[in-house]
């Protein structure tokens, strides 16, 4: 039983750890690219936008000057937004900033703890997550991926005068102000008054953006807590098996406090050790070398190691409690005691149920989804087949060379054997989420081309395998189920139409897509022409496989100058890293909180056998059957059960197939458990029982 309190104390450290450090990424990283600075936290915010016509009376610096003086007078902190793509393709955030007053490095760490003012004109400084910026003071991650480019955009943070110095890379800007709600006013009210073409409309309030909570310390707590009701329930078995003794001294007056520490003392200061070492060789397995960031990480800690102590605090006075009331009873009077365990015990067992069945059912539901998506993706993403992806950076004043470049696009896609595949309107949930009425019988679609379909099996309503080439133009692959019947898509595009029945489901190359990434029977939009129509954004759902290819072609079609290609290998590890990462997480709290339960239910079938060593010894000496030995632990263990379903059933807002799924293995983990101890006991205990000892 102690070997097992070490190996859960282990675990507890651990997992709590990784989930500072995986909490920590997500919220440091929100927080950073919504600009939530603990200064702002109780504060109003306003948006305001405007674009390059504001300037044809006054110059931009004029301007940011004019704003930069009244929120100085009025202690407001502004920042100008200019968002873009650079030559790799990645998405960039500027943030200019002016404050006199809030230390804007409070918000993220740096290597050095480095500071640049915000309101020196002559402050050449900046920060950027970019590491690849040599000139930048470089803001740490814990995690690099999530300073990529690809998944969460590169930020920097200058000061504002550096807007003029640089070259504008987009025309319009969004100014966010911070600050006390009746000093922003003041704000924009100079504003509207030295400038007649802005309207106090344009300021627009913004809700308050909270800031993530650290969820990873209250499921820590959470943890905690079931893991001392663990300890506390190896205790009282560690105790059962030292009755003899605790009884003996308890005669002898010895204290109940000398009694504890000789039986369990040493016991509870290894816990405590064992829990601290392991904290800290988590910390460095999932920190190591992040400077000054890690103080982040090891302040979690601290708070849960709080909460463990507070835990194993409370278990040892529980230990003390269980010794000083009912352990020199419990050997004396054996009988009516062990019975009152016995069923406190069994209600216990429903009351944990309860609690941890929720975090159950989660648990194994996301752990199936992510299990499900790794290996679906595994067999059917082909990482280098959907490699690259391109976008034309094309002005939106050239309007005429845009509605050329996406047939070009198109005809590039199909000379380069790309995959084109859009799954837009496969998700139906996502237009009713947004309140768009969908027409009855609106059906899930697809647009893919002959690329994509080359490995799919298609059959004909006569069960012949359908042959692509014959297709002429443009097709609707309709399932043969839709015959006859009433069906329109979100798109409403026409194409001839023909029944077919599909072999396969269709997958989502786009690998960032955890729902409905699936498709059973879409209506499939088989594209093999450029179609004005419903083409102008599939360039976006094209992906090539050769690079040196498709740059020649766009090239040779004039785009060279407007190419952006995107290398997805970088994404599609970040995702699979992610799915692979939740699905181990899932089934290790999965295994976490079953094991509370498992260790519960042990020690309320070794209570039973205890009761019942004599008089099973006896039947079994009499001949009696297996089932009439144990017909009662049996019964026993399955009547919890018939209180926990209906329970869960009517009160738990959860799927009835998963709870059903989970109720099973449990079912079934309890019944190898009580087989398992009987065969232990009887091979043990009863042997010893029968002869005598």
């Amino acid at each position: 039983m102690k070997k097992i309190s070490y190996f859960l104390i282990i675990q507890l450290a651990i997992a709590t750890t990784y989930l500072i450090v995986t909490s920590f990424n997500i919220r440091y990283t929100f927080n950073l690219e919504n600009f939530l600075h603990p200064d702002f936290k109780d504060e109003s915010t306003y948006s305001f936008m405007f674009d390059e016509s504001i300037f044809t009376s006054v110059s931009s610096e004029e301007f940011m000057e004019t704003l930069k003086n009244a929120s100085d007078e009025n202690e407001v902190t502004f920042r100008v937004i200019v968002g873009y793509s650079d030559e790799m393709n990645r998405n960039v955030m500027e943030n200019y900033i002016y404050s006199s007053s809030v230390q804007i490095e409070d918000l993220f760490y740096t290597q050095n703890g480095d500071r640049i003012s915000w309101s020196d004109r002559s402050e050449s400084s900046y920060y950027s997550t970019n590491r690849e910026d040599s000139s930048a003071v470089t803001i740490q991650m814990l995690d690099e991926s999530y300073a990529s480019g690809r998944l969460y955009p590169l930020l920097y943070f200058r000061p504002l005068h550096q807007l003029y110095e640089r070259p504008q890379k987009d025309s319009y800007y969004v100014v966010y102000f911070y600050g006390e709600g009746s000093n922003i006013r003041k704000v924009r009210d100079e504003v509207v008054n030295t400038y007649g073409q802005i309207q106090s409309s344009q300021f627009l309030k913004v809700d308050a953006k909270t800031f993530m909570p650290d969820d990873s310390i209250r499921q820590g707590a959470f943890l905690s807590v079931g893991i001392a009701l663990i300890l506390l329930i190896i205790l009282i078995g560690i105790i059962n098996q030292h009755l003899k003794e605790v009884s003996v001294r308890k005669m002898m007056g010895h204290s109940d406090v000398r009694i504890q520490w000789r039986l369990l003392g040493r016991f509870f200061l290894s816990l405590l050790l064992v829990y601290i070492f392991t904290l800290g060789i988590a910390y460095w397995f999932f920190v190591r070398d992040a400077g000054n960031i890690g103080t982040a990480i090891y302040k979690g800690q601290l708070k849960i190691l709080g909460y463990f102590a507070a835990g194993l605090l409370a278990v040892f006075i529980g230990s003390y409690v269980y010794i000083r009331y009912t352990s020199s009873a419990m050997y004396l009077k054996k009988k009516s005691t062990y019975k009152m365990l016995l069923y406190g015990n069994l209600v216990v067992k429903i009351l944990i149920f309860i609690l941890v069945i929720t975090p159950l059912l989660t648990k194994l539901e996301v752990g199936y989804r992510s299990f499900r998506d790794v290996i679906y993706r595994e067999r059917k993403h082909d990482a280098d087949l959907y490699r690259y992806n391109v976008s034309l950076d094309i002005p939106m004043s050239d309007f005429d060379r845009i509605m050329k470049m996406f047939g070009d696009a198109f005809e590039i896609s199909e000379k380069e054997n790309a995959v084109l595949a859009d799954f837009t309107d496969a998700d139906l949930s996502l237009f009713e989420e947004f309140d768009v009425e969908l027409e009855p019988n609106t059906i899930s679609s697809i647009v893919v081309n002959t690329e994509y379909l080359k490995d799919y099996k298609i059959l004909r309503e006569d069960g012949t395998v359908l042959d692509l080439e014959t297709l002429q133009g443009n097709t609707m692959l309709v399932p043969l189920e839709l015959k006859g019947k009433p069906f329109t898509t979100i798109s409403q595009k026409e194409y001839p139409k023909v029944y077919v029945e599909f072999q396969d489901a269709f997958y989502n190359p786009d690998i960032s897509k955890r729902d409905h990434f699936k498709v059973k029977d879409p209506i499939v939009f088989y594209t093999k022409e450029y179609d004005a129509s419903g083409m102008q954004t599939l360039y976006g759902a094209v992906y090539y496989s050769d690079l040196e290819g498709l740059r020649e072609s766009f090239e040779a079609a004039g785009y060279g100058d407007a190419l952006r290609v995107t290398d997805l290998r970088p994404v599609y590890d970040f995702y699979m890293g992610e799915y692979k990462q939740e699905a181990l997480e899932s089934l290790y709290i999965f295994v976490l909180y079953l094991s509370v339960v498992l260790i519960l239910l042990y020690e309320i079938i070794y209570l039973h056998l205890e009761e019942k060593r004599q008089l099973i010894s006896i039947q079994y000496l009499l001949g009696k059957s297996y089932g009439e030995r144990y017909r009662n632990l049996y019964l026993m263990s399955l009547v919890s059960y018939a209180v926990l379903i209906p329970y869960s059933l009517i009160f738990l807002k959860v799927s009835t197939v998963s709870l059903l799924v989970l109720f099973s293995i449990l079912i079934l983990l309890e019944m190898i458990l009580v087989s398992g101890l009987i065969t232990r006991f009887e091979s043990t205990d009863m042997v010893k029982t029968i002869k005598g000892a």
